[in-house]
């Protein structure tokens, strides 16, 4: 049985860019996955609202990624009240950089006044960081801090991921992350924990580098890891087979 730290870790993309698998074969892929023996470790199906509506009916978990602004997640909120679908997660991406305080109360007002699933967890994703944030940026973060939502952040080695994880957890916003492979997942996981010690946006940005300390850490830790995912909720990862493999093949789980 996996260790619990990783127990739903790892969201399978496939659907989405980069690799833009067609709906038929990932679920298919994804079955095959999620019923074999690091089964506990799959998270939910990531779609966006193009792909929802081809979705069969049950119990899969599915992430749903809005393509558009504020109005469409309106409209698939307002779905999902009906839906026969186990949708556990909406995701949407705050585009008017501008603006982007004001882009986040606009999704603030549409939760307020649009009727959804009550454990429906809504992430939002703002601009990558490739410095420190503006005022703007951190205003958009205040926003969902106070309608309490999550934040959803492409892993990007670099201070300004840094910068993004240290500010969104200063406002107790739980991050859902979008990588590459499992080395995302792993450095990703330990940034987190290395923000919530205190040990400062440098050390923060060189955990989100270092593949070999992620692993020692987990390996030695994994109580640590385990607590560090109410903050790190899950990781988006293109290829959920070869992530699911590498686990494996470190002897991780």
């Amino acid at each position: 049985m996996p260790a619990p730290w990783c127990h739903a870790l790892l969201d399978d993309a496939a659907v989405l860019p980069p690799r833009g698998l067609s709906l038929d074969r990932a679920l298919e892929a994804h079955a095959s996955l999620r019923s074999g023996d690091l089964g506990e470790v799959v998270g939910g199906v990531a779609v966006t609202d193009r792909e929802l509506p081809h979705l069969p009916p049950g119990d899969l978990p599915v992430h749903l990624r809005v393509t558009g602004g504020a109005g469409m997640l309106e409209a698939a909120l307002r779905s999902l009240v009906t839906s026969d679908l186990a949708v556990r997660r909406v995701e949407i991406a705050l585009r008017d950089e501008a603006d982007l305080a004001h882009n986040a109360r606009r999704v603030v007002q549409v939760l307020d006044v649009t009727e959804a699933p009550e454990d429906l967890a809504v992430h939002v994703a703002l601009p990558v960081l490739t410095g420190e944030p503006t005022a703007g940026w951190l205003g958009a973060l205040d926003e969902l801090a106070a309608r309490e939502l999550g934040v959803l952040l492409a892993h990007a080695p670099g201070p300004g991921t840094a910068a993004a994880i240290e500010a969104a957890l200063d406002r107790e916003l739980p991050l859902a992350l979008v990588g590459d492979g499992l080395d995302d997942a792993l450095t990703g996981l330990r940034a987190v924990r290395v923000a919530l010690d205190g040990d400062g946006p440098a050390a923060v940005a060189a955990a989100l580098g270092d593949a070999d300390a992620a692993v020692a850490w987990v390996r030695d830790d994994p109580d640590a890891a385990r607590r560090t995912r109410r903050w790190c909720v899950s990781v988006a990862v293109p290829d959920l087979a070869v992530a699911l493999d590498d686990l494996s093949v470190r002897d991780l789980t």
